[in-house]
């Protein structure tokens, strides 16, 4: 079977239940099908759009990561405690702030109890089960190149979740493949990473996760992948990562300022919330995936 690349793609907030769902106009955010379309057209390949979606649904497998179920209960439950009415507040900026706060600390790692990493395990497994789907033969296979494309606090899981993996730390059980070990890990997408503010809680900070993995070259001798960081300048979630210390200047290919969101929006922290359908985003992503097909000699 011809070589796929497998694309994982995690959110933060600002999403809802659906983007998981390939049915949804919510799916991935609105991110997938526009990517697609964008790598058929840097491939030059002619015809409809279903046929430019055949033809990128041969050479790339997405699989949304949605980790709000994990608590979006427990932050219901906490809204009705505090009896605060949803979306109330101008430009629903209160929620926005709640559930940033609210998912970052039950998410945060404080000690190494058990009962302590309930938020940081369940969220971890969610991120597994993904890779899990893409490692399965019919989808992208085992041994697929691995692109990551996360968002918000999804960046900061991302993180942790390879982390863990290559220093062997790994706090749940992980599956045999080298995709589903990140052994295959090619290239990182963050957009609007509050990364900069974990830098806070452990002191030098300054062991990111590699990118490329160390262990590609066991699977993909030549190929290379990047890490670049999108940020808009006007988000207040969203910072640079190059800035933070040699490791990470060396780690992070880019850190790439965009103008997210419309003219509502693009000027205020509800910025936000719009990478996932940013055209400078999905242009870089998309010539990203392009580059490594054509390492893999499937652009034809």
């Amino acid at each position: 079977m011809s070589t796929k690349i497998a694309v994982a793609m995690a959110h933060g907030i600002c999403v809802g239940n659906e983007f998981d769902e390939e049915e949804s106009p919510q799916y991935t955010g609105g991110m997938a099908q526009a990517l697609k379309l964008k790598l058929a057209e840097l491939a030059r390949i002619s015809g409809s759009q279903e046929q430019k979606l055949d033809w990128a649904n041969s050479r790339v497998v997405i699989s949304a990561i949605n980790w709000t179920p994990v608590l979006k209960e427990e932050r219901k439950k906490l809204y009705e405690k505090l009896g605060i009415p949803e979306r109330t507040s101008f430009f629903g900026l209160r929620e926005f702030i709640f559930q940033a706060i609210a998912d970052s600390l039950t998410y945060q790692v404080t000690d190494s109890q058990s009962d302590d990493l309930w938020g940081y395990k369940q969220i971890h497994r969610c991120f597994a089960e993904g890779l899990q789907e893409l490692a399965q033969e019919e989808q992208a296979g085992g041994d697929a190149p691995l692109c990551i494309v996360s968002h918000s606090l999804g960046t900061v899981i991302t993180s942790n979740y390879f982390y863990d993996l290559q220093a062997q730390k790994a706090k749940i059980e992980i599956g045999d493949t080298p995709l589903e070990k990140g052994e295959t890990l090619t290239s990182v997408y963050t957009l609007a990473s509050p990364i900069p503010f974990w830098s806070l809680r452990y002191p030098g900070f300054d062991r990111p996760i590699a990118v490329p993995s160390e262990k590609i070259q066991q699977h993909y001798p030549d190929l290379k992948g990047e890490w670049i960081n999108f940020y808009n300048e006007s988000d207040i979630m969203g910072y640079p990562l190059k800035s933070l210390n040699q490791a990470y200047f060396e780690a992070v290919k880019e850190d790439k300022i965009v103008d997210a969101g419309g003219l509502l929006d693009s000027w205020n922290p509800l910025s936000h919330c719009d990478y996932w359908t940013n055209e400078s985003v999905i242009n870089t992503i998309a010539t990203g995936l392009y580059n490594i097909l054509q390492q893999l000699n499937r652009v034809d």
